[in-house]
């Protein structure tokens, strides 16, 4: 799983930050642009998505480096795993 989400180049993870640029007072339709325009030239480079991020003042002008680093954390999205097997 860590090698498929691995080579997608945290494409995975634009949701979060669009809703935590909303979060930080971006207007949505804003947010959509940067992260959109981001995702695309990653998506044809293969350079990655949190690198591209942590260069734009746009975002980083909103989200700190390390909020970054946690909008990039697959963990939350396994917090559940357990209690998930269990009911199986």
């Amino acid at each position: 799983m860590k090698k498929n989400l691995a080579a997608l180049n945290g494409l995975v993870f634009s949701q979060n930050i669009l809703l935590a640029l909303v979060d930080k007072g971006m207007a949505r339709d804003d947010a959509y642009k940067v992260v959109q325009s981001h995702a695309m030239k990653v998506w044809e480079s293969g350079e990655q998505l949190i690198d591209r991020l942590k260069k734009d003042p746009a975002v980083t002008g909103r989200l700190r480096p390390e909020v970054l680093d946690g909008l990039f954390d697959p963990e939350k999205y396994l917090q559940h795993v357990d209690k998930i097997f269990a009911r199986l």
